[in-house]
């Protein structure tokens, strides 16, 4: 009898993720990331590292849809409904771009994060259906705990599944890739 229910077989359907699942895990019982997420420490860190880029994102998109807003009039109205169909265009936009463009957001990069397409090369129409959910707060709120509270990848949100996408990790976040290693 398993510890714990993150102890319990998994049968994921989607990308390997070799780094979330032990041999003794594979089996056919079907978890969700809820069900993980206690027991399952690099899965924990993955949402963080969403969550922390996503807030970068969400910052680098705030500075430059209200400076674009005082270009195009919005004054000094930082929160007027205009400001907030900038912000809203902005961060879809800016997202999908990146993401195609380059594999991440800045916030991504920066995290040692990267969206892969499980269907071929990433395309934008990929790109621009995973995050439709950032349209507004609420909706990627319930995007993400959907896609976490459903069987499938565990790294996935629900519109990362209609998109067929996840994100992984590249590895250590740029900024400490030059690290010198300590001496001691």
């Amino acid at each position: 009898m398993p510890e714990h229910p993150g102890s319990a077989a998994i049968l994921l359907y989607m990308a390997p993720i070799p780094y979330f699942m032990s041999e003794d895990e594979i089996g056919v019982q079907k978890l969700t990331a809820l069900d993980m997420l206690e027991h399952n420490r690099p899965l924990r860190e993955h949402w963080i590292k969403r969550i922390i880029a996503a807030l970068i994102d969400w910052v680098i998109v705030l500075i430059t849809a209200t400076i674009t807003g005082f270009f195009i009039g919005a004054g000094v109205a930082v929160f007027s409904a205009g400001l907030n169909a900038i912000l809203a265009v902005f961060w879809v936009l800016y997202s999908a771009l990146m993401e195609y463009l380059y594999g991440a957001t800045i916030g991504k990069m920066m995290l040692g994060l990267k969206v892969q397409s499980l269907k071929g090369p990433l395309r934008l129409s990929n790109t621009l259906l995973r995050n439709l959910s950032k349209i507004q707060g609420l909706i990627l709120l319930v995007d993400t705990i959907v896609g976490m509270a459903t069987t499938g990848d565990p790294r996935q949100r629900f519109m990362d599944r209609l998109a067929d996408t996840t994100v992984i990790s590249t590895g250590r976040p740029e900024k400490e890739k030059n690290i010198p290693e300590s001496e001691e």
